[in-house]
Order: C-alpha cells, then sequence, then structure tokens
C-alpha cells in the first residue's frame, strides 16, 4: 500500500522531514508551535545550533497505520478503563460485536465523540485530531490521556488487552484498523469547483509539501535579514599578510583554525609595536650607511663602558662582597684569639708590658727578618749560641736566650698563624674591592644620553646601579676599617648583560641600515612594515570582520536548509505514488462505490493535476459553467462522495481489518441514510465494522438493514447523566427500539413503581407510571408503524414500500380497540389530576394490564399480517397465472 512505499521513501530523507511526517501520521497536522521545532531541526541539521538541544524522531513503521497489508487483522471486542478522556467515567466500557455491525449512539455531548476520539487516534486514523483533553471542570484534568482496548488477534488462544496513551506510539497491532470520520477522506473545494481527493497516505506527502514551502518562506525571510558582506573590509585586502588571509575569508571561515589565524594576525606584541615604530624610522633614514657607521661608534662606546661595568660587578659581586665579609670577620676572631694569647704570654711574668702587642709582634718580626738575612742567615731565628742580640747586640746570656725561645715559641704557637692569615686574605679581598671605581661609570654623561636614546629609561637605571655599586664598595671599606662585619652589604644589581645586550641589538640594528642601504633590503623591510600595520588595522576591526564571518557563515546554513526545505523531491514521489494509487481498479472502485452511494448520478470523472508541486486527483464536475461544488453538490453529496474514496480504498486493501466509522452520515442529509447504511452493513458481512452516531434514524436504519440483510448486528448508546459523561447503556435509547422490547421496558418500570410505593416514595411512583403510560402511548404510535401499516410508511424513512400493502389490514374492532387504547394512554400520561376530583391516579398493576393488552394486541396483529401477506402473495400469484393463460 501506499504507507509502505512512504516509508521506504522516508528513510532516505534528512531526519527533520522524517519526524515532520510522524508529527503528519500521528496528529494529522502540524501547529504554529511544531513548525518552529521542525525549522529548527532542519536548521541544525545544517550546522545552525538549537539552544533547545531537540533531537529529530523519525517516522518508523510502527506509527503508520496498515503498513503491511499482509498483516493478520485483529478484532476488537472491547474499549475499556478510560482515563483523562473528557468527562467520560472510567468505570465504562463499550463491548464491540466480534462479527457484523456494532452501533453506537450518543447524542451531543453525551461524551461519545470522547470513545471515538480515543480509537481513532490509537487506530491511526488519517486525521486524529489535537490532543484529548480530560475533564477541564475537574481536579483531576492534568491526567494524561489513557485507555486499554480488548482485542482478539486471529489465530490466537484468547483475547489480549492493548495499552494506548496519548503521547507514546499507538499498539502496532491496530495498523490494520480503517478509521472515517469527516475528515479522513478529504474531499475539499477549492477555487475552482474541484472535489480534490488526496488517497489515503498521499495526504501526508501533500501536507509535507506545503510545510516544505511554509519552511523555505521563513528561512528565505532569515536569508534576506542578513545583510553581512566581505565588501565590507575590502580596505584591508592587499599584498600583506591580513590581505592575504581575507582573500580566502568567505572559503575558509568556517574552519577553526582559520579564525585562530586572524585572531593570532590581529594579536601585537609589544615588540609588534615596537618593530613597526623601528621600521617607520628606519625606512624614514635618507642615509642608512652613515647610520649604520654611527650606530657602530655607539656600540664601541657602549662596548667599552660593559667591560668597565663587569670589572666593577666582579669586584663588587654578592660572592666576593660575602668572602670579604667572612674574611673580615675571620681576622677579627683570629686577632681575638691571639691577643688573648698574648696576655697570658705577658701574665707568665718578669716581661714588659705590651709583651704581645702588635707593636711587640712587629718589632719581633723585623728581629726575626734581621737576623735570618743579615746577622745569622746560616741560622735559625733565634740562634741564641754564642750569639748577640739582634737588637741591642750585647752577648746573650743565658737567661735572654731562654727567653728569645719563649718569645719565638708564642709566635709560632697556631693563634698567632691564623690570625696572620687571615689578615692577608682579608686586605686581599678588601684591596680588590677598593680598586673600583663604580663613581666613574656613569661618569660620560654623554654616554649615557646615548644609551638613554637608544633605550629609555636605562641611563637612569644604570645611574642608580653604578650609585648602589658605590654604596656596596664604601659599606665594605668602612667595615674592613672598623672591623665591624655584623651589617649585611648593600644590594646591587647587575646591568652588564643588558649593555652587552644592547651592545648587540645596536648591531644588529646597523646591519638592518647596511640591508637597508641595499635595494631588496628596503623592500623586505618595506613589505614587513606592511604586514605589521595590515595586522594593527585587523586589530581594530576583528570583532566586526568575525560577527561578518559568523553571520555569513549562518547564511550559508540557512541557505543550506533552505534548498533542503525544496518540496520538488516530495512532490515527485507523490506524483509516483499518485499514480500507482489510481490505478483502472481504483478508479473502477471509486465509481462502484459512488453508485452505492447514491451519488453515481453526479457527472464526475477523476484526473491528476499538480499545483505547486503537489500531486492531486481531481474529481471534477461535468459542468459547462465551471460552477463552484459548493454551488452544486448539497451537504450529503459532498459528505457520500468523501465515503466513497474511503469506502474504495478500503476495498482495495488486502485482508479484512476492521473498519471504525465515526458519524459517517451528516444528520441533515435524509436522502443518503438508506443507501449509506445498506452500504455500510453490506461491508459488515465481511468485515467487522463500529459506527459512531448522533444520528438516531440513522442508527435504525442500520439496524434494519442489519435484519433484511441478516447480519449480526448490536446497538448500544452513551448518554450524560448530571456530571457523568460517556456513560455506556446495552441499548437503543426508547426511540430507537422496536414495540416487543418497548413493552419490556415500560414492564420494568411498572416494577420499579411497586418497588418505590413499598418504599414509601408514594409520588415517585405515580410520576413513574405516568411516565410508562407515555411511554406506552409512543409504544401504539411506533405499533401503527410496525404492526398495522407494516412499516409501508416510517418516520425519518424518505421512500413509501408499497409492496408492504399487502400485509395490511385493519378491522374495526382493532380500530377501536386502538383507539382506546390510545385515549387511556393520553389520559393518563398527559393530564394531571384535580385536587377536587375523584379520579384515582393509575397504579402500576393496572399499567401492567395495558402493557399485556398491547401484546396480545401486536400478536394478534403479526398472524393477520401473516396471513393477510400469504392470502393476497396468492391472489397476486393467480391473477398473473390468469393473465399468462
Amino acid at each position: 500500500m501506499i504507507f509502505a512505499r512512504i516509508a521506504d521513501w522516508i528513510e532516505t530523507q534528512e531526519p527533520w522531514l522524517s519526524d515532520a511526517a510522524r508529527r503528519l501520521v500521528i496528529n494529522g497536522r502540524i501547529d504554529e508551535a511544531e513548525i518552529g521545532e521542525i525549522i529548527a531541526l532542519a536548521k541544525a541539521h545544517a550546522g545552525i545550533d538549537d539552544p533547545a538541544g531537540r533531537v529529530a524522531q523519525p517516522l518508523t513503521r510502527d506509527m503508520l497505520p496498515a503498513v503491511d497489508a499482509a498483516s493478520k487483522p485483529i478484532t476488537l471486542l472491547a474499549l475499556r478503563t478510560l482515563r483523562g478522556v473528557n468527562a467520560i467515567a472510567a468505570d465504562q466500557s463499550i463491548p464491540f460485536s466480534p462479527i457484523g455491525v456494532t452501533v453506537i449512539y450518543g447524542n451531543n455531548g453525551a461524551g461519545k465523540s470522547g470513545y471515538s476520539r480515543v480509537l481513532r487516534k490509537a487506530c491511526r486514523a488519517r486525521a486524529t485530531g489535537g490532543l484529548i483533553l480530560g475533564d477541564v471542570f475537574s481536579d483531576a484534568a492534568g491526567e494524561n490521556p489513557s485507555a486499554e482496548i480488548l482485542v482478539q488477534r486471529e489465530g490466537a488462544a484468547g483475547p489480549e488487552t492493548l495499552a494506548w496513551q496519548q503521547g507514546s506510539p499507538a499498539p502496532a497491532e491496530l495498523a490494520t484498523v480503517a478509521v472515517f470520520d469527516s475528515q479522513c477522506a478529504r474531499a475539499f473545494t477549492d477555487a475552482e469547483g474541484e472535489v480534490a481527493y488526496t488517497p489515503r497516505g498521499l495526504d501526508v506527502l501533500a501536507k509535507l509539501a506545503t510545510l516544505c514551502g511554509t519552511l523555505r518562506a521563513r528561512l528565505e525571510l532569515e536569508i534576506n535579514g542578513i545583510q553581512a558582506s566581505a565588501a565590507s573590509f575590502a580596505d584591508l585586502l592587499g599584498e600583506h599578510a591580513v590581505g592575504r588571509s581575507l582573500a580566502a575569508f568567505e572559503k575558509r571561515f568556517h574552519l577553526p583554525a582559520y579564525r585562530k589565524e586572524l585572531a593570532a594576525l590581529a594579536t601585537l606584541s609589544e615588540a609588534d609595536v615596537a618593530e613597526i615604530k623601528r621600521l617607520e624610522e628606519e625606512l624614514a633614514e635618507a642615509n642608512p650607511s652613515a647610520r649604520a657607521a654611527d650606530l657602530r661608534g655607539k656600540k664601541a662606546r657602549i662596548e667599552g663602558l660593559a667591560t668597565r661595568w663587569e670589572r666593577c660587578e666582579a669586584a663588587l659581586s654578592d660572592d666576593k662582597a660575602l668572602a670579604a665579609i667572612g674574611y673580615g670577620a675571620a681576622v677579627v676572631a683570629a686577632e681575638t684569639a691571639a691577643r688573648l694569647a698574648a696576655e697570658a704570654f705577658a701574665a707568665d711574668g718578669g716581661l714588659l708590658p705590651g709583651t704581645g702587642s702588635d707593636p711587640w709582634l712587629a718589632l719581633l718580626s723585623a728581629a726575626r727578618h734581621y737576623s735570618t738575612t743579615l746577622a745569622y742567615p746560616e741560622h735559625r731565628f733565634p740562634h741564641v749560641d754564642g750569639s748577640q742580640c739582634v737588637l741591642c747586640q750585647q752577648n746573650l746570656t743565658a737567661a735572654a736566650a731562654e727567653r728569645m725561645r719563649r718569645f719565638e715559641t708564642f709566635i709560632e704557637q697556631e693563634a698567632q698563624k691564623l690570625a696572620e692569615a687571615a689578615r692577608i686574605k682579608a686586605s686581599a679581598a678588601f684591596s680588590s674591592i677598593a680598586s673600583v671605581d663604580p663613581a666613574a661609570l656613569w661618569a660620560d654623561h654623554a654616554l649615557v644620553n646615548e644609551i638613554e636614546q637608544a633605550k629609555p629609561g636605562a641611563g637612569q637605571v644604570l645611574q642608580q646601579a653604578a650609585d648602589r655599586l658605590s654604596s656596596r664598595q664604601a659599606a665594605l671599606t668602612e667595615a674592613w676599617v672598623a672591623k665591624r662585619f655584623d651589617a649585611a652589604a648593600p644590594a646591587i644589581s647587575l646591568h652588564s648583560t643588558e649593555l652587552r645586550d644592547l651592545s648587540r641589538a645596536i648591531e644588529e640594528e646597523a646591519a638592518r641600515f647596511d640591508k637597508l642601504a641595499a635595494a631588496d633590503g628596503r623592500k623586505k623591510s618595506e613589505q614587513a612594515l606592511a604586514d605589521l600595520k595590515s595586522r594593527q588595522a585587523l586589530l581594530g576591526r576583528l570583532t566586526q570582520i568575525m560577527q561578518i564571518g559568523e553571520d555569513l557563515a549562518l547564511k550559508k546554513k540557512l541557505q543550506a536548509a533552505h534548498r533542503a526545505a525544496d518540496s520538488t523531491p516530495v512532490s515527485r514521489k507523490m506524483s509516483a505514488l499518485h499514480a500507482e494509487a489510481l490505478s483502472a481498479d481504483a478508479e473502477a472502485a471509486f465509481v462502484r462505490e459512488c453508485a452505492a452511494l447514491g451519488v453515481g448520478h453526479v457527472p464526475i470523472r477523476s484526473t491528476t493535476r499538480t499545483e505547486r508541486g503537489k500531486a492531486k486527483q481531481q474529481v471534477k464536475l461535468a459542468t459547462s459553467g465551471g460552477e463552484r461544488v459548493g454551488e452544486v453538490l448539497s451537504e450529503g453529496e459532498q459528505r457520500a462522495l468523501a465515503l466513497a474514496t474511503f469506502m474504495a480504498e478500503v476495498s482495495l486493501m488486502e485482508g479484512h481489518g476492521a473498519i471504525i466509522f465515526d458519524d459517517p452520515m451528516s444528520s441533515l442529509d435524509h436522502a443518503h441514510r438508506e443507501k449509506v447504511a445498506r452500504r455500510l452493513v453490506q461491508e459488515a458481512s465481511s468485515r467487522q465494522v463500529i459506527v459512531f452516531t448522533h444520528d438516531l434514524p440513522f442508527a435504525l436504519h442500520l439496524a434494519d438493514e442489519a435484519s433484511a440483510q441478516k447480519v449480526e448486528a448490536s446497538a448500544m448508546s452513551v448518554r450524560r447523566i448530571r456530571q457523568r459523561a460517556g456513560l455506556v447503556f446495552p441499548e437503543l435509547p426508547f426511540a430507537g427500539i422496536k414495540v416487543g422490547e418497548r413493552l419490556e421496558r415500560i414492564k420494568n418500570m411498572a416494577t420499579e413503581a411497586d418497588r418505590l410505593l413499598d418504599a414509601g416514595e408514594v409520588d415517585h411512583s405515580e410520576n413513574l407510571v405516568r411516565t410508562g403510560y407515555g411511554r406506552l402511548r409512543e409504544t401504539w404510535e411506533r405499533g401503527v408503524e410496525e404492526a398495522i401499516l407494516c412499516e409501508t410508511v416510517v418516520r425519518f424513512r424518505p421512500g413509501v414500500s408499497t409492496q408492504r400493502l399487502r400485509a395490511v389490514a385493519l378491522s374495526d374492532e382493532e380500530y377501536v380497540a386502538l383507539h382506546e387504547a390510545m385515549a387511556r394512554c393520553s389520559h393518563f400520561a398527559a393530564h394531571d389530576t384535580a385536587a377536587d376530583t375523584d379520579t384515582t391516579p393509575p397504579t402500576a398493576d393496572e399499567l401492567r394490564a395495558d402493557i399485556e393488552a398491547a401484546r396480545v394486541f401486536f400478536a394478534t396483529r403479526k398472524k393477520l399480517n401473516d396471513d393477510t401477506d400469504r392470502r393476497r402473495r396468492e391472489l397476486l400469484e393467480r391473477s398473473a397465472a390468469f393473465k399468462q393463460a
């Protein structure tokens, strides 16, 4: 069938289109909010982010009505446990006859539509309508609608229950059930006076094509609203870094790497800014060679200063300062130890004050030097054996000789040696510190100014650094003099490396001027400056350019979505399926159904046309003036044509799945009731047929036809009692049943009247009896049609069945009995008993007696009618035989 072809095709389409098809199959329409969602899905497929993060839900085969034509049909047994469905009570259930026709009658507002809405959605009717609402006047109005459907599978051992819930996929087992309502067959009257019928399934494609047109129109508005253009930054194009990059802007902007490239080009470091200034200055130089020579002279002077600075930094470095302080502290410690040793030596007695002190040590050291070098060079000091004192030059006595030995021993002790060694190291360290002149480092003010020009701020920094070097030198020198080394040396900063770097930079600049003196060198510098200046220009406009890129990228994606929303593929598929659907068999079935439903007389012909990419079958009126259908065909004829299209399609489907009709007839259409009822009952002879109707005469026609065609039929009614709707009663209303059933109901009323009387509810009992007499009067009226006139004339039936007259006979006695019964019923039903009369209200027993009288009368009439019909048949047969003879 068509839906199977659509399922195959939709699987090859973009997800958003399949999502739209799913909505159309489930709901039969797409509202404004859903259009917005589908546009968002189409954009997302084209690469435009959806802030809501929606994901397309494609159409799947289990959502399609009867996708598989060979599916085994199932029989519907009951619809029950409805929750959240309008105001229908959850304890109600509608049983369906498994064979023949089931008629469910309900007046407007009774709740019948709630049951049919559930079945339309559960069985995937072509148009399922909007969402089912709960009882909006109840606190439970927000409950999600749900229901249970009792079914019998073909070949299954027993029945099973299928669950349906709004918003969830309908049970796949119900896919073989076909549903017809006022929307399903899609008979439309267009401006040209044509009834356009879209075969079942193709209406989904037709709506998809329309949706595509809507999407394209809205996307086109968005596209036209984007005014961004690469021409906005055409002035940045050119033979430089930015120009070359922007030349590929529209082709490459979608690449993250390209956007990073633009951002990098628009990012200038301080060095880049300085380079722009430098290149501008270089290119402004009239004599590059002279400038290079001048720079190299400056470089030589800075190199000399760097050398002097390195010497100062080396002499006054942290390591040298710490070492000198350490040596000085060692001297202090050693001298302290030597002094203590000298004091102990002097305290030994017999020695002059100050023996062991520094002057004494100097004197002794001079004596030693004189003795070992001049007086007694062959002997160690002191030479005391027969020698003279090197100071007084008198012969040494034994005591003096011993004293000299003691002196030498004292000198050679460790404390004295350590003190002397410390003094030597400290003296050397502090002499090195004193050997440099930091103050002279910035004495050449001209050179300092040159450095300041080459590197702004450097001159002041160097002056401060030289001052710190001088401060360290002075502090260390003072510490040595004072022999106080407990304070840290003042901090210094090293700048010789910076001077060397500056020297190299000047050399590089000189080298650039050398290159600039050559033609190709200037060209390269000019290109480098152009690159940097273009990047500088890009920096100020990057945000604008990136926004243009985003807008153009969005426009390109919108254009892709616009192309994807082209309805041509949908129309092409629709045309192909349309040609398949409108085969000779389909056209013949349509003509056949038109004849069966009483619209075969309407001059119509089936053609195929395409309107805005939509292929449709056109059921045209063959009129000479091109009149509009609404001006020619009645509402009943239009509905009959719609029903004919549906029945034609169903007749061509394989299998015998159930059919549900929801108000197939307009209550204003009296002309087609019988033919429609006859056709539906005829269909019920081969499959289960369920009919919901609010037209009681139509329900009676269905019952009559079922009886005439000997098709199983069951009828029930749905009613509202106060606030409870959808209450199911196992029979039609009183006005819709025959005489025998009516008498049984009135008899039940008499029984109920007795119960009320026994309970003391006298007024209620009397009122019920009077109501019973009113119903009995209606029954006598129905009996005139059914038992006396043999249904020759029936209310709501347009024709007169003259053939039934052969069974009609009425004696005077019967007329009198009928008249008296009607009078008695009218008296008790229509008149109030006056307070001052002796009239006794009718009792339930009287009502039962009158019911029995009516039963006997109609039973007698039935026998008389049968006898009269047989006698007159024989009379007609003899008359016919006589004529032939």
